[in-house]
């Protein structure tokens, strides 16, 4: 019995996580439910465009806004609106 607990208490030393693995998993988390909202968001886009067919969904979405905005500072000359689709798509496609 001695040598199963030392060998479990080692086995729970080893799996204990790094602070770079609880990073990776929280940033693969919120990536997760970056593409759910986007998933979601996009399908009801696609439905309100059935019924409103001039409002623009990427005026109101507030990823796209955040993305344009960090796009701006990054170079206040750039075009927000082209800035947050691509860094979208690029996000996406990852």
């Amino acid at each position: 019995m001695t040598a199963s607990l030392s060998r479990l208490r080692r086995r729970l030393a080893v799996s204990k996580p790094t602070p770079l693995g609880r990073l990776s998993r929280f940033s693969g988390q919120a990536f997760g439910v970056y593409c759910v909202y986007r998933i979601l968001a996009t399908s009801l886009a696609t439905v309100r465009r059935f019924y409103y067919p001039h409002n623009a969904f990427s005026q109101s979405d507030p990823i796209n806004r955040l993305l344009g905005l960090l796009a701006k500072h990054w170079d206040p000359e750039i075009d927000t609106v082209g800035a947050a689709r691509l860094l979208s798509f690029l996000m996406s496609g990852v």
